[in-house]
């Protein structure tokens, strides 16, 4: 966890570079432990590197990666979150096609978990849910459909 929370700190500061080294130090000893939910989480961050770093194909790529993970995992929350990671790179890439579905997919990932969750949902949960329909707008506009 130390990692992972030096991993947060660099991307809190923009710091490409160091986030980098990082997350490629945190997902060989993750991938050394067998450890998937690391794993993805450290490609999570690279793929956030890429991104400070201008590379979009690249965090794409890693984005992608890690959402398999997490999807093989049934780590619902964290493959939302990838969701809309990967919305966003499509969004730089100006693909606003694939933008609109992977924030439709992550925004029914998440109501699917707010409906599953007992009492009121958090409101980070409540968050994430709003961040991704903002997705799904953006896509829309950008697509001409509003």
């Amino acid at each position: 966890e130390v990692l992972m929370a030096l991993c947060d700190l660099y991307l809190l500061h923009g710091r490409g570079g160091n986030l980098m080294q990082a997350a490629n130090g945190a997902l060989s000893l993750y991938r050394s432990l067998q450890d998937k939910r690391g794993e993805g989480r450290s490609l999570h961050f690279v793929a956030a590197a890429c991104g400070l770093q201008r590379r979009v194909p690249e965090a794409l790529k890693n984005s992608l990666a890690a959402r398999g993970i997490f999807q093989q995992m049934q780590a619902r929350r964290l493959e939302a979150a990838e969701l809309q990671a990967i919305a966003q790179w499509h969004q730089l890439l100006n693909d606003f096609k694939q933008m609109l579905r992977h924030a439709e997919e992550a925004a029914a990932l998440l109501r699917q978990l707010s409906g599953v969750a007992e009492g009121e949902a958090s409101s980070a949960h409540l968050q994430a849910e709003a961040a991704a329909m903002a997705q799904v707008v953006e896509a829309h506009m950008q697509l001409g459909d509003l």
